[in-house]
């Protein structure tokens, strides 16, 4: 039995997994008599590492903001109508194309999954311990300009580019600014080999350019978000 002070320290280390795991099995000596003291610790050491885990899982998807918090890929419905396959899926999730620095663009009619897809994969990336962001597009110049105002765009810039994973949601959806053009060009050339973004769109590819009146700005772009990009392409039924 660990005594006050004892207990106190664990407390002030922060082992709330170790210091549960402990009273736990004081608490039913009869199921661990039998286990040796390396056995007794590893599973305390256990507990210990799962809660850390949770709750670094919990910051992970509250700093991400999904619209879909709750999206999973286990969830998802998988019909030959919807211009995928289970197999595609599952490839996306093991996360390589993140480890890779890939993109993935997501384009489809409404109500046919795009975001679902997207946070549903942004979720299996924060389940790998990999930092997440995500914005719907008119969110995203929302951020940038009060970052702006309050001087604080170097450092938006840096978790920006710090992320394994941003998604810019419903991209394109209306004609893009110049400042706007301007602001995505810099989100997309600071991640540019060093992160992966997911683009979800109602328009496909073809028709991006048309959304962004500054035909330089425009290519720019493009190039640095399509190039070694993966592509879906949902379709069928709205899934809403």
């Amino acid at each position: 039995m660990l005594n006050e002070s004892t207990i106190e320290r664990i407390r002030e280390l922060g082992l709330t997994g170790l210091l549960s795991a402990i009273e736990e099995q004081n608490s039913k000596p009869e199921l661990y008599r039998d286990l040796s003291f390396e056995e007794r610790l590893g599973l305390i050491i256990d507990r210990e590492f799962g809660q850390r885990q949770e709750r670094k899982m919990t910051r992970r998807m509250k700093e991400a903001d999904f619209k879909y918090p709750n999206a999973a890929i286990e969830n998802i419905r998988f019909k030959a109508s919807r211009g995928f396959s289970k197999q595609d899926i599952l490839t996306l999730a093991e996360n390589n194309w993140i480890k890779q620095s890939k993109n993935l663009i997501i384009t489809g009619a409404t109500g046919t999954g795009k975001s679902y897809l997207a946070c549903a994969l942004g979720t299996r990336a924060c389940l790998s311990n990999m930092p997440v962001l995500y914005y719907r597009t008119p969110k995203l110049f929302d951020v940038i300009h009060g970052a702006r105002l309050r001087n604080e765009y170097s450092a938006l810039i840096k978790k920006i580019k710090r992320a394994s994973l941003v998604i810019i949601d419903d991209f394109a959806h209306t004609v893009l600014s110049e400042p706007e053009q301007k602001d995505i060009l810099e989100v997309v050339e600071e991640r540019y080999g060093v992160g992966s973004i997911v683009v979800t769109s109602q328009l496909p590819i073809e028709k991006w350019h048309a959304a962004m009146p500054n035909p330089t700005l425009a290519d720019a772009i493009l190039d640095r978000l399509i190039q070694k990009a993966e592509k879906l392409n949902p379709k069928g039924e709205t899934q809403r």
